[in-house]
Order: C-alpha cells, then sequence, then structure tokens
C-alpha cells in the first residue's frame, strides 16, 4: 500500500483526532475565502445578528488537509468572548463519535485545567456528536453566553445549557491558548 493510503487510513483511525491536536507544530494553517452567500450564514442569520464570515483557515496535518474552519459573528466583527459566534468544521478526514468526545474533553482540560463541572459538560455533550468524514460539516453556534446549538451537515444534534458553555466551547479553537494558535489568530480576524 502506498504511503498516502497508509497515511490517510491513519487519519481516518481512531487515534487520528489526538494525533492532530496533540501534534500542532507540524500542523500549518492557510487562508481559505468562504463566499458570503452560504448556507452557512442562512444558517447562523436565524441564530446570531447580522451574522458575517470573520475568518476562516484551513488546518493541515503533515501535508493533510485536516479540516476547514470558518467563524461567523455579528457583522464578521473580530472574535469577542462575550458576543455571538459560531464556528464550523468541514472536515477532510473521518472521526469516530467518541475521538471527537475525547477530544473536546481533553481541551477542555488543557485549556482550563480540571474543572468540577467537567464531567457535567461531558455528559450534556455525549449525544451531540456525531460521526463525520469528507466534506461532513459540524458547527457550534452560540447564540448566548450559557447555550450553544451543534449542528451536523445543518441538522442539529443538540442544544447545551451550561453557565459559560459558549466561550469555554469555542476556546477550543478560538483561545490564544488553542492548539492551533495561528488558526486561533485567522480565525478571530488578527
Amino acid at each position: 500500500m502506498s504511503v498516502f493510503y497508509t497515511t490517510l487510513r491513519f487519519l481516518g483511525s481512531s487515534r487520528c483526532a489526538m494525533a492532530i491536536l496533540c501534534c500542532a507544530s507540524f500542523a500549518t494553517v492557510a487562508g481559505v475565502k468562504p463566499t458570503s452567500a452560504s448556507p452557512l450564514l442562512e444558517l447562523t442569520a436565524q441564530k446570531i445578528d447580522r451574522a458575517d464570515i470573520a475568518g476562516a483557515a484551513t488546518v493541515r496535518w503533515l501535508g493533510f488537509r485536516a479540516f476547514d474552519a470558518v467563524l461567523v459573528t455579528p457583522n464578521g466583527a473580530p472574535y469577542d468572548r462575550g458576543k455571538q459566534a459560531a464556528l464550523e468544521l468541514q472536515y477532510a478526514v473521518s472521526f469516530s463519535q467518541d475521538d471527537l468526545m475525547k477530544s473536546t474533553m481533553a481541551e477542555l482540560d488543557r485549556l482550563e485545567g480540571p474543572q468540577q463541572d467537567h464531567p457535567t459538560i461531558q455528559q450534556k455533550l455525549r449525544n451531540c456528536f456525531k460521526r463525520v468524514g469528507p466534506e461532513d460539516k459540524f458547527l457550534a453556534i452560540g447564540p448566548q453566553v450559557n447555550r450553544i446549538e451543534l449542528f451536523r451537515n445543518g441538522v442539529r444534534t443538540c442544544t447545551v445549557a451550561h453557565a459559560n458553555i459558549r466561550a469555554r466551547f469555542l476556546d477550543i479553537w478560538l483561545s490564544p491558548n488553542s492548539r492551533f494558535p495561528s488558526l486561533s489568530r485567522k480565525l478571530r480576524g488578527q
């Protein structure tokens, strides 16, 4: 089997999500230019006032595209943790539901340190994630500070209500301390 197919098989393995998050130093981020007339904006406009694209980027790992990310904010303004925002990830590789859940909780632990409410957040998110494959889109919309709505390919998978969940969840990708700081800067409009 060629190196290309072996690598793609690895990228689809159950360890891929953690490998991508843990090997960010090997990742490159490139700007992408989504169109302003997109299903993303149609969906986010229902939840975010004057929704527009604030930033976009592509993450590559070992030369292969892992995912594209697009941030939507009111008027396309730079990201502000205290304001409405939505983040869409379009995957180029497959991740299991378990991979997505474990990676999310590992990043919350890394960014915040162990918190007493992490088991509660994990329980609330448990049924939100679904397996994703190439070209699948996962969207998190934060219309309120204590609420996020999660979608897979335009279909709502859940709504999570929890103290400050919008900023805490979106910080996985948007915090200056994220695993992908250059991605975070591009998405935040910096």
